[in-house]
Formats: structure tokens, C-alpha cells, sequence
């Protein structure tokens, strides 16, 4: 046989065998390698060299995040409402190994341990706390999961509720329900604006008798500085002062009705004429209010009243 022919048929076998070696693993990728079809090792992403023959690639493992279809889990809530519940999931195979002998199919695997955990979840929530804690809800859930994921070489990176679907009947049960609770909270809001205009006014009130009680004390305070200032000025000069104030007095009063444009004639007491002539300076300024022909009356005699020049 012509050796070229011989040196090209090894050069071939030769090619193929270290084909055949040399494995080139992709970044997204791990590589199950089995030996005589039993588990020897798993390459990662780069170049790596295995025995033609002995060694062979049993998987390829995709280590890049996948969703899982999201699908309706029917649910019934702590007060029996019956409600659809919608989930994602995200996962991701960090163990190639445990991902390919522990577990045959793992998007159904995850997928019945995320019904199990929801329906868990969802059974000891009420309604209204499915809605208003869903956010609690979906930590409890990427908990639990991520817990039952790991025994497969699972990583949940991701889970969480993104929708919650009711039937018609429980819809309008939900529709009564918020109708009602926004009149509660009408009539609340009502009240208490009453409430706090009835404490604003009854405020008003107090502070209004305060300041009028005040005044008073104030006024009363006057009152009696002005009693002690007589009653010191009666100590010291007799009751001359006393006579005096009633006198100014008598003349202001007198003053006043002669002010009007209708009298023309003011009676006296007796008493008051003889006075009169001893403070005729006094009464010639408190008598400037009185019409030139107004006339003073008296039990005794009729006084002229005229304007001071």
C-alpha cells in the first residue's frame, strides 16, 4: 500500500480523534461528561480535553436565567373567596450535575412546587390582605421555593405575583364592599369636621369670656385705684373732694342736656346755684357745649346761661 496513502489515513484518524478531544464549552453552557455512562465530571465554559471513545458530552446545560410560563393556579383565600393567581418564575442551574440526576423534567417540578406553596400562602391570607400584602407574599414564596430548588441544583433568582383574577360573583362582592367603605369614610370625614369646628367654636368662646374677664378685672382694677386715690385724697383733705366730684359731675350732666338743640330750659337743684357762682371759671369752660339762649332754672330763680366770649 503507498505510504502517503497510509500517512494521510492516520492523519485523519489522528484529526478526528483530537476533534473529538478537544471540547470547546460555550460561556452559557455547562458540559455533563460521563465515562462508560456514569457521571466523571462537568465542564465549564473554556476549552477542555476528554478520551475519544471513553469520555463523552451526555449533556448540555444551559446556565443562563429562564422564565418559566407563567399559568392560572387556582386558589381559595382564608374567608373562602376563590381567586386565580398568576405567578413568573425565574430560575437559574447552578449544579449541572444534581439538575441532570436529580430531577427529569425541572420547569414541571417548579412549576408544581410553586401551585403547592402559592395555594399554602394563599389559603391562610385573607382577601384583602392577598391585595394589600402581596409584596410579603411574594418574599414567602421565593423563599420557600428557592428552599425545595436547591436539592435539584436550582437557584430561584426570581418569584412574584402578577396577577390576581376574580369571578363575577366575588367582583361584585369587592364592588359593594369599597362602596360602602368610601361612604364609612365619607360619614368619618363629616363627623370629624364637625367635631373639630364644635371644639374651634367652643376655643372661640373661652377665648372671647377670657379676654371679656379680663376687661373687667382690668376696669375693676381702675375702679378701685380711683376709689384709693379719693379715699386717700378725703383722708388728707376732707370730704371737700367728694362735693367737688359731684358737683363736676352735676355740671357734665348739665352740660350734656344743654348740648341738644331742643332744650332751652334745664331745671337745678337748689343746691347747685349757690355753687355755681363760687366755680364760675370751671363752669364757664363745661358750659361752652350750652346754647347762647339756653335757660337755668332754678326752685329759687332763672339763670342765664350764655356762651364764653
Amino acid at each position: 500500500m503507498d505510504p502517503i496513502i497510509i500517512l494521510s489515513a492516520i492523519g485523519v484518524v489522528t484529526a478526528i480523534g483530537l476533534s473529538s478531544a478537544i471540547k470547546f464549552v460555550p460561556q452559557s453552557q455547562n458540559y455533563v461528561i460521563e465515562r462508560f455512562g456514569r457521571y466523571r465530571t462537568t465542564l465549564k465554559p473554556g476549552p477542555h480535553l476528554i478520551i475519544p471513545g471513553v469520555d463523552t458530552v451526555a449533556h448540555k446545560i444551559l446556565v443562563l436565567e429562564t422564565q418559566l410560563p407563567a399559568y392560572p393556579i387556582d386558589c381559595i383565600t382564608k374567608d373562602n373567596a376563590p381567586i386565580q393567581i398568576s405567578v413568573a418564575t425565574f430560575y437559574r442551574r447552578v449544579d449541572a450535575e444534581l439538575s441532570v440526576y436529580r430531577i427529569a423534567d425541572i420547569e414541571a417540578g417548579i412549576q408544581t412546587s410553586v401551585t403547592g406553596i402559592v395555594r399554602s400562602l394563599i389559603g391562610g391570607s385573607d382577601l384583602d390582605a392577598v391585595q394589600a400584602n402581596r409584596e410579603s407574599l411574594n418574599v414567602k414564596l421565593e423563599e420557600s421555593l428557592d428552599k425545595n430548588a436547591k436539592e435539584w441544583g436550582i437557584d430561584i433568582t426570581r418569584s412574584e405575583i402578577i396577577d390576581v383574577n376574580f369571578d363575577d360573583e366575588t367582583r361584585r362582592a369587592l364592588q359593594q364592599q369599597m362602596t360602602a367603605e368610601r361612604k364609612r369614610r365619607a360619614v368619618v370625614t363629616q363627623a370629624e369636621g364637625e367635631q373639630r369646628a364644635a371644639e374651634l367654636r367652643a376655643d372661640a368662646a373661652y377665648y372671647t369670656s377670657q379676654k371679656a374677664a379680663d376687661a373687667r378685672r382690668i376696669g375693676a382694677d381702675a375702679e378701685a385705684y380711683a376709689t384709693q386715690v379719693i379715699a386717700d385724697a378725703i383722708k388728707e383733705n376732707g370730704d371737700e373732694p367728694i362735693r367737688l366730684d359731684l358737683l363736676k359731675r352735676q355740671i357734665e350732666a348739665v352740660q350734656a342736656m344743654g348740648s341738644s338743640p331742643s332744650s332751652k330750659t334745664i331745671m337745678l337743684p337748689s343746691d347747685m346755684t349757690g355753687s355755681l357762682s363760687g366755680l364760675a371759671a370751671m363752669a364757664g369752660d363745661m358750659f361752652k357745649g350750652i346754647s347762647a339762649k339756653s335757660t337755668v332754672t332754678t326752685p329759687f330763680a332763672e339763670v342765664k346761661v350764655s356762651e364764653a366770649e
